[in-house]
């Protein structure tokens, strides 16, 4: 994907404005949590020094050493809140440049992830349709087995009836009874393929869901960027219409103007929204 895929004619740079600010914030919130570790080292530092300074110093009176360590220590102290403020405060505006820097992103790797799924899904269920038939052809051939058996069965012990003296056990019978074994050993495989491939199949769905959310919110965060790439053009109008508005009634904002959509154009979003869903 385009660092900036919003390059058309005409926008107003939104996008590749809040990417370079959120590369630069980025940049110093990365610096200031490599400083944490240092300032607070520092800090401990300084304050078991201050310990100590207190520890032999006159329970009445303090110390020029004393002094000395807790002006150290308050200092230290207030470079680790001052560096602790500022993470925290890159921290909340960081989080939301990312929001829209990523959205781009997302949205095609939600957009994969549906084909993806898609895909996956078909041949899952090829799979399982294929692993149906084996499984119904090999218990086909297990019951012949042990029919079989069974005849084979009876007409060996009619033998041993019939015989004086010892019998063998007949070949035929023994091969049966084996490939049977086999026979039912492969069915037991396939059974278990089979579920794993039902489970495996189950878990669509709900994957399929949490991809089209991804997408659908995704997708909000872009048709916003695209809505304010194209604001500039129109900013100057909207600018004048708020400020006479505000002129005209002070109870109005000077910074806030909003419009009502047509009816049919709401409409007409919506059915292409669902057109690009669909069409994943």
């Amino acid at each position: 994907m385009k660092l900036n895929p919003f390059t058309k004619k005409n926008t107003g740079g939104y996008y590749a404005k809040v990417k370079a600010e959120y590369e630069q914030l980025s940049r110093e919130l990365a610096e200031a949590k490599q400083q944490l570790p240092l300032a607070q080292a520092d800090f401990d530092e300084k304050n078991r020094l201050l310990r100590a300074a207190e520890a032999r110093s006159s329970r009445f009176t303090a110390s020029d050493e004393e002094q000395a360590a807790r002006s150290a220590c308050h200092g230290a102290k207030e470079v680790l809140s001052q560096l602790e403020w500022r993470i925290r405060e890159l921290d909340s505006t960081v989080t939301p440049l990312g929001w829209v820097v990523h959205a781009p992103g997302k949205l095609e790797t939600a957009r994969q992830t549906i084909k993806q799924l898609k895909q996956r899904r078909a041949s899952l269920e090829g799979d399982l349709e294929k692993t149906g038939r084996v499984i119904d052809k090999v218990e086909k051939r297990a019951e012949q087995l042990r029919q079989r058996i069974a005849d084979e069965t009876v007409s060996a012990s009619q033998a041993i009836a019939d015989a004086e003296g010892e019998i063998a056990m007949p070949d035929s019978l023994m091969r049966l009874e084996s490939e049977l074994r086999v026979t039912e050993t492969a069915l037991g495989d396939q059974k278990r393929k089979a579920e794993e491939l039902q489970r495996e199949l189950q878990a669509i769905p709900k994957q399929l869901n949490d991809a089209r959310s991804s997408f659908q919110h995704s997708r909000a965060d872009v048709a916003d960027i695209e809505l304010r790439e194209q604001l500039h053009l129109l900013m100057n109008s909207i600018a004048r219409a708020t400020a006479a508005a505000h002129e005209s009634l002070y109870s109005r904002p000077d910074n806030k103007y909003e419009i009502e959509v047509p009816h049919e154009y709401v409409t007409a979003a919506k059915e292409q929204l669902d057109a690009e869903l669909s069409a994943l």
